[in-house]
This record gives C-alpha cells, sequence and structure tokens, in this order.
C-alpha cells in the first residue's frame, strides 16, 4: 500500500515540475495587457479587452496559479525539506518520497535544486514579460544559468565531482 502511495507523491511532484514552464507561462501571458488605440487589450489576445468581463475572473485564476504553482511550489519544497531535515537520510519512506529532487547532493546542499526553479522562473519571466524582444530573452535566461554554473563551480554541490563537471558545462 505504502510503494504505490510513495510513487503517486513522487509523480505529482514530477508532473508538477513539468508543468511548471507551461502554467508559468500561460499565467503571465493572461495578465501581460498592453495599450491598443483607446483600450488596454491581451497581448496575446488583442481581441481580449482587458480588466473587464470574463478577464477578471481569468485574471485572478492566473494569480492564483502564479502564487500558488510558480511561487508556492519551490517555496513549498523548501519549507518541507527545511522542516524534515532529519529525515532526509534517515527516514526510508521519506526518502521514497522525495530523495528523487535531492539525492545527487552532498548532505547539506538539499535545497540546491531551488537553482534549477531559478532557471524555470528565468524562462516563464523572459517568455512572458519580453515576448517581443529574443535579446532580453536570452539575456535572462542566460544569466540564470551563469547563476548556477557559478553556484555549482563555487559550491560543488553534487556528491559526485564528475556531476559537478557535468553540470558546469
Amino acid at each position: 500500500r505504502h510503494f504505490y502511495t510513495d510513487r503517486f507523491v513522487r509523480c505529482g511532484i514530477v508532473a508538477l515540475i513539468i508543468l511548471y514552464f507551461l502554467i508559468g507561462t500561460r499565467s503571465f501571458e493572461v495578465i501581460m495587457c498592453s495599450r491598443f488605440g483607446e483600450t488596454i487589450r491581451m497581448r496575446g489576445e488583442r481581441d481580449v479587452v482587458c480588466f473587464q468581463g470574463q478577464h477578471v475572473v481569468i485574471t485572478l485564476i492566473a494569480l492564483m496559479f502564479i502564487v500558488c504553482h510558480i511561487l508556492g511550489l519551490p517555496v513549498a519544497l523548501f519549507v518541507w525539506f527545511r522542516k524534515n531535515k532529519d529525515k532526509l537520510v534517515t527516514d526510508n519512506r521519506f526518502m521514497e518520497r522525495y530523495n528523487f529532487v535531492y539525492e545527487q547532493m552532498r548532505v547539506g546542499w538539499h535545497n540546491f535544486f531551488l537553482a534549477d526553479f531559478a532557471i524555470l522562473f528565468g524562462q516563464v519571466t523572459a517568455k512572458a514579460l519580453f515576448a517581443s524582444v529574443p535579446v532580453m530573452q536570452n539575456v535572462i535566461v542566460s544569466a540564470a544559468f551563469a547563476f548556477k554554473l557559478a553556484c555549482v563551480i563555487i559550491f560543488g554541490p553534487y556528491t559526485l565531482q564528475s556531476d559537478n563537471w557535468l553540470q558546469g558545462l
């Protein structure tokens, strides 16, 4: 019984991580509005007038996804691992559920997965905020990758030195 419950938790977290980029970009696209003539309209759907009618409901839903999923998922994992720090390497049941997130890290570096979320967040915000400026998108995403590279080179958070080199590349 626990085997399937643990796998369900793992699959749920993996699904949330996979959907991170899609939900993030779509949520930001909903709230991104620009002035077109006399009205403010959605950038992606110029026939939709912003902050009127159904757009208000959709904007609230998008903001909920941004707060709960885009910001909430990394924060929730950080808090959960911090709260259960003793279980990270000692509790087999806890490890069955969650160690795929941190198992390659040295002890004490279990929250380094947040660097990957920083890259994803950089991609999401770059695509949403600078949809028509590809150079700026490249700058933001490159900065996020450079941040992770610098962290890997300086701190060497992975258990195996070869992983530090590979992640650094």
